[in-house]
């Protein structure tokens, strides 16, 4: 982790009122978030290239049987 941003975290932590052993748990989450931004990161981009349907009441499938025909978004179990 680069010495700036062991400063930054230790700049609001100071200013939220917490103590060192507050700044060191800030900074090993922050480590781990960062170990696993590859699968994060993976996991988004599917999402975008495989958009879900997010209509309230299911959407209404279209003639292949696949897509909702309002949102245009994967139904079943092709959504991921």
């Amino acid at each position: 982790m680069s010495r700036d941003c062991l400063v930054a975290i230790g700049s609001a932590v100071v200013r939220a009122g917490g103590d060192l052993d507050d700044a060191r748990h800030l900074r090993t989450e922050w480590e781990r978030l960062g170990a696993d931004r590859r699968g994060r990161v993976d996991r988004l981009r599917y999402d975008a290239a495989h958009p879900r349907c997010r209509c309230v009441d299911g959407g209404d499938v279209d003639e292949d049987g696949r897509r909702c025909e309002r949102c245009y978004g994967l139904i079943g179990q092709e959504a991921g």
